[in-house]
């Protein structure tokens, strides 16, 4: 086996492992990932031999912490009693119950020798506010190529310390991060100083919530010959409610027009994006700001997903629509993305008939005159990720082709449900991330299947998503 998993069971299978060598030395032998889930004291004893087996051979470590926040015997598991917050975690002046009992082998850490092969790393509701003495000993970060930061507290002083040279990551691939930052954006900060340091990340993923504003658009820019998955959304304090009859995702954050160009622009090997596009009305021609962000993608030859995680309205108008006309007025934008690329591509075709006996094109003219691979673009956030089923929350579109009523061919935006999607474009893994916030479709559902009103009787059959 290659991947074990440490978590909390029936009963406690330590001592039967400590007693049975030959199933220690089979279980452990060919190990190479770890996904280790503490929620008590025998968990945490269970990880630390698992750790200490593995260790030498060891390349990707998730650890996920599950320890009750909570005295209340009645929320307690029944195989451990309550931890302190302060006796889990490392403090500054010496390493927390965590990573002292899983990483135990290893103490005293001022002298240890880190992880030979470590090459990914997952934490999940770990502090790293004290890594310095603990995390930083323990793992080599400048041989890491993979970093997973989900709601770890501490996450600016961590990222602050692997921003200086012996701990900055030199083969870093990926990184994601998700984070609820205080009221001073020190998290937001030390990120943005980080990417501005690290170079070559292909998948960056960017999760935060109650920020001021998204990373600095020079940041991802310094990663523009590499870059090939952009996820970036930030929001405010998700913790207003929404307006009864507006979207849900009102505060979630966009980059203005200047710095999504800027990106756009540095980063045209993206093949997948998503994040929050600027308001636009389905009844009004598109805004500027919309029609702005349109024309920065246009720069991204490459990009076969597009995932905008907001919802356009129907403003002016005070009366959400139902939701099959909303729909289809969404499909209609969507197309208008696909048509925008068709034009584009018959440009590239007719420039490159009209210049068939000059001479070749340079490298730097080259990707401009290629045709798009745009082939999805998705709307809203899906709240099935787990269910593994279609939400009514993200819509998603193929670009497809039709006829005409003359018979020609044109661009169509097919419909196509989250789960089918994955078979007909694999590059689409950007929709698979879970974010941690709701976004509404502005529309009004049927409630009873009655018919499609416009005002009066009608109306009743309908409620406000």
């Amino acid at each position: 086996m290659k991947w074990l998993e440490a978590m909390d069971l029936d009963r406690d299978i330590l001592p039967d492992l400590k007693k049975n060598e030959k199933m220690q030395t089979e279980i452990f032998k060919h190990a190479r990932k770890l996904a280790l889930y503490p929620e008590n004291r025998e968990t945490l004893r269970l990880c630390e031999l698992f750790v200490k087996n593995t260790a030498d051979m060891l390349e990707e470590l998730i650890i996920h912490t599950n320890f009750p926040e909570t005295t209340d015997p009645r929320d307690l598991s029944p195989h451990g009693d309550h931890i302190e917050t302060r006796t889990l975690n490392d403090s500054a002046t010496a390493p927390g119950l965590l990573t002292s009992t899983v990483f135990s082998h290893m103490t005293p850490f001022e002298k240890c020798e880190p992880f030979k092969n470590m090459k990914s790393l997952r934490l999940h509701k770990v502090s790293l506010r004290y890594c310095t003495d603990t995390w930083c000993k323990i793992i080599d970060f400048t041989n890491v190529e993979e970093l997973r930061i989900y709601q770890c507290g501490g996450a600016d002083s961590f990222f602050g310390q692997l921003s200086r040279s012996i701990s900055l990551p030199r083969k870093l691939k990926v990184l994601e991060f998700q984070h609820r930052d205080n009221s001073e954006n020190e998290a937001l900060l030390a990120l943005d100083g980080f990417l501005c340091l690290v170079s070559g990340i292909r998948e960056l993923v960017i999760d935060l919530e109650h920020v001021k504003s998204l990373p600095a658009a020079a940041g991802i820019a310094r990663h523009s010959k590499t870059l090939r998955l952009l996820n970036a959304h930030c929001s405010l304090d998700s913790s207003v409610s929404p307006s009864i009859t507006g979207p849900s995702d009102e505060e979630e954050l966009v980059w203005d027009s200047e710095d999504f160009e800027k990106i756009c622009k540095a980063c045209t090997g993206l093949e997948q994006l998503s994040c929050a596009w600027p308001q636009t009305s389905l009844i009004r021609t598109p805004s500027e700001e919309w029609k702005a962000f349109e024309r920065a993608c246009s720069s991204l030859k490459d990009m076969m997903t597009l995932h905008i995680s907001t919802w356009p309205t129907n403003k002016p108008s005070t009366q959400l629509l139902p939701r099959v006309i909303y729909e289809q007025l969404l499909q209609c934008l969507a197309q208008r993305g696909f048509e925008t690329v068709a034009s584009s591509d018959a440009r590239v075709r007719s420039e490159s008939d009209t210049n068939g006996d000059a001479s070749a094109p340079t490298a730097s003219t080259d990707s401009a005159l290629r045709p798009s691979k745009l082939h999805l673009i998705a709307f809203g956030i899906s709240d099935k990720i787990y269910e593994r089923e279609d939400s009514k929350n993200q819509i998603v579109y193929l670009r497809s082709t039709c006829k005409d009523a003359e018979g020609k061919s044109k661009v169509y935006a097919a419909p196509v449900g989250w789960c089918v999607r994955q078979y007909v474009e694999p590059c689409s893994d950007v929709l698979d991330f879970v974010l941690h916030r709701e976004a509404h479709p502005p529309c009004r559902e049927v409630r009873n299947g009655g018919g499609m009103g416009w005002g009066g009787e009608d109306d009743d059959d309908f409620v406000d998503v």
